[in-house]
Formats: C-alpha cells, sequence, structure tokens
C-alpha cells in the first residue's frame, strides 16, 4: 500500500505506506526536480516539437539519457544518470550539508543545491541536443 505525493520535494511520487520521507534525511535521493528545458522557449523548437502523438508513443526517459521531449519535465534524483550530479548528492549526504529543516520546496536540498543540478541538467540537456542526428542522416 503507498500513497501519492501531490505536490513538494516528492511531487508526484509513491511513497510506501509508513514512511515519511520528511522524517529521514536518506530520503533525500527520492526527491525529485522539475527540470523546465530551456530549449523550449525560443521560437524554432515549438516549430520542431513533436506532435502529440509522436510524443506519447516514445517511452519516458526517466534517467535523462536523452534530452527532455515536453517543456518539463520530472526527474527522481536517484534516477539521473549523470555522475556528476550523482557526484553533488553524495557530497551533500557525506558532508552532511543537507539542510537541518525540511523545505517545502527543496526538501533537505538546500535551493542553491537544487539550482547547482538544473544548471547541470541544461548544460547536458543542450550538449545532447547539439549531437542528435536528425532523422534518415547517416552516422558515419
Amino acid at each position: 500500500v503507498s500513497y501519492l505525493y501531490l505536490n513538494g520535494p516528492w511531487r508526484n511520487c509513491y511513497v510506501r505506506f509508513g514512511y515519511d520521507p520528511k522524517l529521514k534525511l536518506e530520503a533525500v535521493k527520492y526527491q525529485v526536480i522539475d527540470f523546465r528545458d530551456p530549449h523550449f522557449r525560443s521560437p524554432a523548437a515549438a516549430r520542431e516539437h513533436p506532435s502529440v502523438a509522436a510524443a506519447t508513443e516514445s517511452k519516458p526517459d526517466v534517467h535523462f539519457r536523452r534530452p527532455p521531449a515536453n517543456r518539463s519535465q520530472i526527474y527522481q534524483l536517484c534516477d539521473i544518470e549523470d555522475s556528476a550530479i550523482q557526484g553533488v548528492l553524495e557530497h551533500e549526504v557525506k558532508t552532511n550539508k543537507l539542510g537541518k529543516a525540511l523545505d517545502p520546496t527543496s526538501g533537505w536540498m538546500a535551493k542553491a543545491t537544487m539550482s547547482s543540478i538544473r544548471t547541470q541538467l541544461k548544460v547536458r540537456s543542450e550538449a545532447m541536443r547539439r549531437l542528435e542526428t536528425p532523422a534518415g542522416m547517416a552516422t558515419d
């Protein structure tokens, strides 16, 4: 049995009944980050944005292996496959830099740390978009 968080640091996460991430510092890794890809702010992105049908056909990427297909994408910190971001998370835990009090928006992480992670996601997203090969073009 589980319950669903509707907002806050664990928004859209199912949590086992009886477990309260607000009471456990180690729950920091289960927090989510809402990444709003700046790529979609440009007029060119609006023209090249895939149709709704195409977006629903592809399997969602929860590990950040490819650039987001939507303006806003929620990632759970533990699922992001990026050594720099995981390094930040591990550093915060090891050096005990986590907040002593739970913040309603950034959870156990400092707001500056969450901002740093968003910046890293932005840089990686831009790099992945630059490396994408248009459909039908040879890669060699």
